[in-house]
């Protein structure tokens, strides 16, 4: 996976880290959020691509937590989550693994399977329409699965991969100022 974080006159100093470092949504949906600032900035402010965020709490100086909820649809993607603590930004990129079904036509009663990396799912009937639904588990960035030699489209949506810092809480707006973005992206997988 490809991350970056571009700041113009912002530093990378907030320390983001997820545990688990990656989400299958079948297993679980929450993680554990820790940011970590130099202890003289303020309580950082925290926006997520996906998901919500609860319990932000300081529990030493510089240190902070948080439990980061899944977000009801259960698609793979990565959650972009950014930290801004005064002129200091961090982020970190959780991948998402999504569960979903793979439509397989083939003829009727065949017994099918789909291969999705080194993951095996089925075996699954078809029925008298030749159409099996394979109940799977995608990774981000994956499109297509596979059923013998031919690839099934998994018809996954596209999901956004980028999310801007939190904005400072106050812009003064009675004169002309230069207003620092931070943004943070990442590729599908």
């Amino acid at each position: 996976m490809f991350a970056a974080l571009l700041v113009a006159g912002l530093v990378s100093g907030v320390e983001v880290r997820a545990e688990p470092p990656l989400l299958r949504l079948d297993r679980g949906d929450r993680a554990e959020l820790s940011f970590r600032a130099p202890a003289d900035r303020p309580r950082p402010e925290i926006s997520c691509s996906a998901g919500t965020l609860e319990g932000l709490r300081e529990v030493a100086a510089g240190e902070w937590r948080a439990t980061w909820h899944a977000p009801r649809a259960r698609l793979p993607r990565v959650a972009v989550i950014v930290a801004r603590s005064g002129d200091a930004l961090g982020f970190v990129a959780l991948p998402l693994w999504g569960e979903g079904e793979a439509e397989v036509r083939t003829r009727p009663g065949a017994v099918v399977d789909v291969r999705i990396g080194p993951e095996t799912f089925g075996p699954m009937r078809a029925g008298k329409d030749g159409r099996a639904f394979v109940p799977v588990v995608v990774p981000p960035g994956v499109d297509y699965g596979q059923q013998g030699p031919r690839q099934i489209d998994l018809k996954v949506p596209r999901t956004r991969t980028v999310e801007l810092a939190p904005l400072p809480r106050s812009i003064e707006v009675d004169r002309p100022q230069a207003v620092e973005i931070g943004i943070a992206a990442v590729t599908r997988s």
